[in-house]
């Protein structure tokens, strides 16, 4: 993890809540999913589509809770976890300016969330003000950099994809038209009917 902010220590206090929230993460994530499928981009998802955001907003509420409670920062099966949940928005056809609008959607809602329970509070509205706000924006911009690498990433692969479909597809119909089942094959590869 690239974060210029070192994980900070909990008060028993902020331990409490962030175990809370760790064992529910739809206290975080119930309005942010509620949000994001209002949202250009993600509603018109498909019901599977769907549970996967839901799934993944999950992970990621519990992934920053237990961060936060164990000082350790992000493994390379986290980030490969990561990095998977972007290459499925490609395909899901959701869009990056979705993707990152739903980022900042999530870190205010994380934000709210706790701020919500410090409300009269004045040593964890602090603590969280001091301590946590600066690592938690460094926290979701990394993890936000990750899927989004592995998003751009996808998005080329699959546009190489289909060019090169698409030249197999020329191929078949300047030089072997009488290949029906290659070019039928290739058409169904690209989402085409036949």
């Amino acid at each position: 993890m690239n974060t210029v902010t070192p994980i900070p220590t909990l008060s028993a206090r902020l331990a409490t809540i962030t175990r809370e929230f760790a064992n529910t993460p739809s206290l975080l994530t119930a309005k942010i999913n509620s949000q994001l499928n209002r949202m250009a981009g993600y509603k018109d998802l498909t019901p599977e589509a769907r549970k996967d955001l839901e799934n993944s907003l999950s992970y990621t509420a519990r992934l920053w809770c237990e961060t936060l409670l164990t000082g350790e920062g992000l493994s390379q099966d986290t980030r490969g976890t990561l990095k998977e949940i972007g290459c499925r928005r490609v395909h899901q056809g959701v869009p990056l300016q979705s993707l990152m609008r739903g980022f900042s959607l999530g870190v205010r809602e994380i934000w709210s969330g706790y701020l919500e329970l410090a409300r009269d509070d004045d040593a964890l509205s602090k603590e969280l003000l001091l301590q946590i706000s600066g690592y938690m924006f460094d926290f979701f911009d990394d993890i936000a950099e990750e899927v989004v690498q592995a998003y751009l990433e996808e998005q080329i692969q699959k546009v190489r994809w289909r060019e090169h479909l698409h030249q197999r597809l020329y191929h078949f119909l300047l030089h072997s038209p009488q290949d029906t089942e290659g070019f039928e094959d290739t058409l169904s590869a690209l989402g085409l009917d036949a």
